[in-house]
């Protein structure tokens, strides 16, 4: 109809040669051109906010990811301190709420194994004497009997082995002759002595073998024996670990807020 129209207005004019609708297709685009680029403006403002704001959430899902890691992993509960980590060295348990942490440990002396080295013989094959002695390890007892089926150095080095307790024996043969070695676990748990039951004096009964009281670690208002070399003490939600001993020094146990864990989840995220 437009087209029509402005046909016969243009004929009228004498200008029969126009593309009138060419002409009228350009006039409509003009006359809506303003408002097309303002949709299309609008439209690529619309997109910025979009991304701007998918960014935003990305950012705070990030957060809150390596927040809940912190929170999960505890380490943004309060944790414990040692004031010398070279003697005492301490962290806390999964979960552990820490609550007015306090106490002093003082290391005398670390779990050893024990290890008994007997005089030296001419060899293995070097008679000890007939008789039996009594094996103690911790708690648990076995009778050591030696007779002539088994009366040597190496002998008795295998009936200490067989009798199945938680201590190895051998023998080792130097320059100055063939020993005896008896070796037991670390800790007080595993303290082990070899005495007499029976036999005769001067002979067998050089073996024997009952070591010094053990030593045991002091916790102020406790005290506890570690177990074996490098064990773990459970206290109140703390892990202790006692590195080295001290004799006379104290290591003193507090607790702190993990204030740089904060500010270093607040700074990631700043920066993400």
């Amino acid at each position: 109809m437009v087209t029509s129209v402005g046909s016969s207005i243009l004929t009228s004019l004498g200008a029969s040669s126009i593309d009138t609708g060419s002409l009228v297709d350009q006039l409509a685009t003009a006359a809506i051109a303003d408002k097309q680029k303002a949709l299309t403006n609008r439209e690529t403002a619309n997109t910025s906010r979009i991304s701007d704001l998918a960014t935003a959430v990305n950012s705070v899902t990030s957060f809150s990811s390596a927040l809940a890691s912190l929170v999960s992993g505890g380490s943004l509960y309060t944790q414990p301190t040692s004031s010398n980590a070279s003697i005492v060295k301490v962290s806390a348990l999964a979960g552990a709420r820490l609550n007015g942490l306090s106490a002093s440990i003082k290391v005398e002396k670390l779990a050893t194994a024990q290890t008994l080295t007997a005089e030296p013989l001419a060899s293995p094959a070097t008679k000890v004497g007939l008789g039996t002695m009594t094996l103690t390890v911790g708690s648990q007892t076995k009778t050591i009997t030696i007779t002539a089926a088994n009366n040597s150095l190496a002998g008795l080095a295998k009936a200490i082995k067989d009798a199945g307790l938680n201590v190895t024996a051998s023998t080792i043969t130097d320059s100055t002759g063939s020993r005896l070695v008896i070796k037991g676990a670390t800790g007080a748990d595993n303290a082990f002595s070899l005495t007499m039951a029976s036999g005769n004096p001067g002979e067998i009964d050089r073996f024997v073998y009952d070591p010094n009281s053990y030593d045991p670690d002091n916790i102020t208002g406790l005290t506890r024996q570690q177990e074996a070399e490098n064990a773990e003490i459970i206290v109140d939600g703390v892990k202790i670990n006692l590195m080295s001993a001290l004799p006379g020094s104290i290591v003193t146990i507090g607790s702190d807020q993990p204030i740089d864990a904060i500010k270093q989840a607040v700074s990631d995220f700043v920066d993400a």
